[in-house]
């Protein structure tokens, strides 16, 4: 065994250190942000036969890494944020076979997220408050088949949270197409339908987290699983089919999206909407009007004059 830990010697700041127990046997593992810049190593927790860890470089931000005591096994786990803005993963906590953790990416803030121990298996559980803003779950707790953390919401502030593992995730079946013209408002119009397993439907939590440009969607109401919504669409929207991204939660923080498509036509915005169906505007072919009756019998004439020309050629 060894003992793992974060110091700073002087001349590389504060980095990952390893000692056997001995003077001699203690030594810098690796100077991950190399020179006197400090990686600053924390959040140590072991699992998988391996010790995770946040730290940071100038390349990727702090990010998740892995070591497992040596200097070729430590490495960056998974650079969350990609390139150097940092997802700054924290309380690490291991729970029910996975590593849990709060951590941010270019989609959200900073939110749950959990990994299996592999690159691919790490991903965010759940976006308690949709979209860039950060519930910034912490100080986890479990117990049993529940781990606990606190988080925030807009709507309860900061509060105590649950996910269950013998919960499963809710579900949502988008309503169908619905057709609005540009300028009006489709007031209380079924968007969805949700259920969950554990709760009762009416008590699931959905909200917008996708709008096209000049759509706005209010009023989002959930009646007994029935989810109905104002969607109003200006002139500025795109003509054709705009998709509109819903997203329901449930009390263990779980969450499922579905797509609602909305047709849009009489905007000034021209071009196809975006989900790139449908759509007027813009610089494409336009239908011309049916001839006249005089202008088929214009037509009939030009015709007849045709057949008569050449058959007095093919006699003479």
């Amino acid at each position: 065994g060894a003992l793992l830990f974060t110091a700073d010697n002087g001349s590389t700041g504060m980095e990952l250190w390893k000692s056997d127990g001995t003077t001699a046997g203690t030594n810098l593992l690796l100077d991950i942000n190399s020179g006197v810049s400090a990686s600053t190593p924390a959040d140590f927790t072991p699992f998988n036969g391996q010790l995770f860890f946040s730290a940071e470089t100038a390349t990727n931000g702090r990010e998740l890494w892995v070591t497992d005591g040596t200097v070729g096994g430590t490495t960056l786990f998974k650079d969350i944020y990609a390139g150097m803005l940092s997802s700054n993963p924290n309380n690490l906590h291991v729970w029910n076979g996975l590593l849990y953790f709060s951590a941010a990416d270019a989609a959200g803030g900073m939110e749950l997220w959990s990994s299996d121990g592999t690159s691919a298996g790490t991903q965010r559980v759940a976006d308690l408050l949709s979209g860039t803003g950060s519930s910034a779950p912490a100080q986890f707790v479990s117990a049993g088949t529940k781990l606990f953390f606190n988080a925030y919401t807009p709507t309860t502030g900061r509060e105590w949270w649950v996910l269950d593992s013998t919960n499963s995730a809710p579900t949502i079946l988008p309503a169908g197409a619905i057709f609005v013209t540009a300028g009006t408002t489709a007031a209380a119009t079924a968007v969805a339908t949700v259920a969950d397993a554990q709760d009762t439907p009416g008590s699931l939590t959905v909200a917008a987290i996708s709008v096209p440009t000049g759509l706005s969607v209010t009023n989002i109401t959930n009646t007994s699983g029935i989810v109905t919504a104002d969607v109003s669409v200006s002139t500025a929207a795109s003509n054709g089919a705009n998709v509109i991204t819903f997203q329901v939660t449930d009390s263990g923080a779980l969450t499922a999206t579905g797509q609602f498509t909305v047709n849009v036509s009489g905007a000034t915005n021209g071009g196809g909407g975006s989900s790139g169906g449908g759509g007027g505007g813009g610089g494409g072919c336009t239908a011309s009007s049916p001839p006249t009756p005089s202008g088929y019998l214009a037509l009939l004439v030009g015709v007849l004059a045709l057949i008569v020309y050449r058959h007095i050629r093919r006699v003479t």
